[in-house]
């Protein structure tokens, strides 16, 4: 019986010690090149789609998972691009049938690091730019989305 006991208290704290020790995770440093764009869609986009991209390079690699951008009040998902190394895409999705960001018009742009992939990871502000809307034409097929 107290061997169980014991085993018990055991098993809890290492649980409890795996659980503090994985949400104390610190968000990545990273540099964001200059050369950062902010796209808006050349059509309405529907709601719930990409009204807006952004696009940028990292120093050192960071996961794409890791990085969160926020325009217009409005954060989106960012994937990993393909066209240069470090190339990461983050999609800001449209809360309307009309696109909120207008080409020529200069946002604001935070990029923001997280500890984790969930909603309330810790985040931490890496840098601000202020960047010029440009207008993408998707390709014909409509498929098509920004490249670094």
């Amino acid at each position: 019986m107290a061997i169980a006991l014991l085993a018990a208290l055991f098993v809890s704290a290492g649980v409890g010690t795996a659980r503090s020790s994985a949400g104390s995770t610190a968000p990545p440093t990273f540099k964001v090149a200059a050369d950062a764009r902010l796209y808006v869609a050349a059509k309405s986009p529907g709601v719930g789609r990409a009204a807006a991209w952004v696009v940028f390079r990292t120093s050192p690699h960071v996961s794409a998972r890791l990085t969160v951008v926020r325009v217009a009040s409005q954060s989106g998902r960012s994937y990993a691009a393909s066209g240069a190394t470090n190339c990461i895409r983050s999609a800001v999705p449209s809360k309307s049938g009309s696109t909120t960001l207008k080409t020529g018009r200069r946002y604001r742009v935070s990029f923001y690091s997280r500890a984790g992939t969930g909603q309330s990871s810790p985040r931490k502000l890496i840098t601000t730019r202020e960047l010029t809307a440009i207008t993408f034409t998707a390709p014909p097929t409509g498929l098509g989305t920004p490249h670094c």
